[in-house]
């Protein structure tokens, strides 16, 4: 006789610090319904959840029951056989449940080929969306404009833009905020013509080889 609601998992150090996780913290009861094995993960910030003071390098005991660890009854009562089988510990596992890598497009864990090839061969192809590396981490980065109700420069040059018009800041951007630009607004625009902190050599003049330019880029008309 047993609760399975009360289904714990608990470890001790060699300190005597204890660290209890319940089945329900993170899993529906309604699982043992389903038959067959159920495979829970706990992750071992949850025993640190349950007492920081329990240190993981030094654990003595684990051990995995019904009830609460304490003899109390739990609210839900059942009777049958339960059995455990394969209990692993990893040091640190992807479980897609919990997240992965963002650029794990097949959802197999890992970042790989397979993925690479996906890319490729979906390439503007409405299936995925694939976000590139946050640009103010590139070392080769000359300008950054978020444009995020502003059209000030986030990169190392500042190359601060200049609003021309009146265009709409639109907080429902690809990342953040966007800027848009209306079909008749032939006079809303920015001007990243290059001015500069007086004194300051780095320009757009101070590029002379090739350049890379690239942008989120979302059309929304309502007719040509």
């Amino acid at each position: 006789m047993g609760g399975i609601d009360e289904l714990y998992a608990r470890i001790t150090d060699s300190n005597s610090n204890v660290a209890l996780v319940h089945y329900t913290n993170s899993w529906p009861v309604s699982n043992f319904g389903n038959g067959g094995y159920q495979e829970w993960n706990i992750g071992l910030q949850e025993f640190i959840d349950d007492n920081n003071n329990i240190d993981l390098t030094d654990v003595k005991t684990l051990e995995i029951g019904f009830l609460d660890g304490l003899g109390n009854s739990p609210a839900q009562m059942g009777y049958g056989f339960i059995y455990f089988d394969d209990i692993r510990l990893y040091p640190r596992r992807c479980i897609l449940e919990h997240g992965h890598p963002e650029a794990d497009i097949n959802d197999d864990c890992v970042v790989d080929w397979d993925d690479v090839k996906i890319m490729v061969d979906d390439w503007l192809e409405p299936y995925h969306v694939i976000y590139p590396i946050p640009p103010e981490y590139d070392p080769n980065l000359v300008a950054y404009w978020k444009l995020d109700g502003n059209a000030l420069d986030s990169g190392p040059g500042g190359h601060h833009g200049t609003i021309e018009g009146s265009p709409i800041w639109d907080p429902n951007g690809i990342v953040d905020g966007a800027i848009r630009i209306i079909d008749n607004g032939v006079d809303d625009y920015i001007n990243f013509g290059g001015s500069k902190d007086p004194g300051d050599p780095l320009t757009w003049a101070d590029i002379t080889g090739e350049i890379t330019v690239t942008a989120w880029i979302k059309p929304d008309f309502q007719s040509w």
